[in-house]
């Protein structure tokens, strides 16, 4: 773990079956970069989401590290995958965020939590 530059690990968002957008949250917002933090993942495609751990954070605060990633994800109907598909990038982030912010999406949405966990360097 080089202090001086930030670490990233990319995660893989695919869609073996249906469509489906995703929205990612992390318990450390100040220390993690999520890039995109939301998304659309069409039939037989992935998205990749970088995440990226700011300069600065203590190594010992990393070692005892309990931060989680978490991946919410909600289908599509065919309707909703093809108006998708027709827009803009930047569409298609404000229409997933907006659809996540909607009364009832969090309780019907998939939730899949990941661990985050370092190996440092031994002294």
């Amino acid at each position: 773990l080089n202090q001086e530059a930030p670490a990233k690990q990319t995660i893989r968002v695919g869609a073996v079956g249906d469509s489906f957008i995703f929205k990612t949250q992390t318990t450390k917002p100040t220390r993690y970069l999520v890039s995109p933090t939301a998304g659309v993942v069409l039939a037989g495609t992935e998205a990749k989401v970088t995440v990226t751990l700011n300069t600065g954070s203590e190594l010992k605060e990393l070692a005892e590290c309990k931060d989680k990633l978490m991946v919410l994800s909600l289908g599509l109907t065919e309707e909703e995958s093809l108006e998708l598909e027709a827009m803009t990038e930047k569409e298609r982030f404000f229409k997933v965020s907006q659809r996540f912010g909607m009364d009832g999406s969090w309780s019907k949405a998939g939730k899949h939590k990941i661990k985050c966990s370092f190996l440092l360097p031994s002294t």
